[in-house]
């Protein structure tokens, strides 16, 4: 004992420290110590909570950002068939439009041929009638009255123009 009173303890005081550190220990586990340990519990659960919602986080991050390329991707292609669909559309329309300018210049190019063809025949017509009267009129006076000897000279004169 000498010890302790050498360096100014009582030992009776020491053992009343020790008793009333573990009386309120023993008071503060009693009645704080449950509500305490729950609230660091929950502390750590929410730590840990908050990590894998970090993770969970992250893996949604990527798994968007995959997506969003897809979707992307998927954007790009539809797009793409649309204009090619576009250009396939304009080419088989300008294809339908050629090929009706072609028609319709036929046509114009066929009635314009009709009609010289007939414009050709009148003026054939015409010239043959006038060439008729004309020749009519000649063998007339250089023939005199005789209308079959003039009617057999001009179809063998026509027949004659015509070869």
């Amino acid at each position: 004992m000498s010890f302790l009173e050498s360096i100014g303890l009582d030992l009776f005081t020491v053992i009343a420290q020790i008793f009333n550190f573990l009386l309120l220990f023993w008071i503060f586990k009693r009645f704080l110590g449950d509500t305490i340990s729950t609230s660091i519990e929950e502390r750590r659960n929410l730590v840990k909570k908050l990590k894998n919602a970090d993770v969970e986080y992250l893996e949604i991050l990527d798994k968007a950002k995959i997506e969003a390329e897809d979707i992307i991707s998927h954007a790009k292609k539809h797009s793409e068939s649309i204009l090619y669909e576009g250009e396939t559309l304009a080419k088989e329309h300008s294809k339908t439009i050629l090929k009706e300018g072609e028609q319709k210049a036929k046509a114009i190019l066929l009635q314009a041929e009709k009609e010289a063809k007939k414009l050709e025949e009148s003026l054939t017509n015409n010239w043959t009638d006038s060439l008729k009267r004309t020749s009519k009129m000649l063998v007339k006076k250089i023939l005199g009255s005789d209308e079959k000897l003039q009617d057999k000279y001009l179809d063998t004169l026509i027949s004659d123009l015509k070869k």
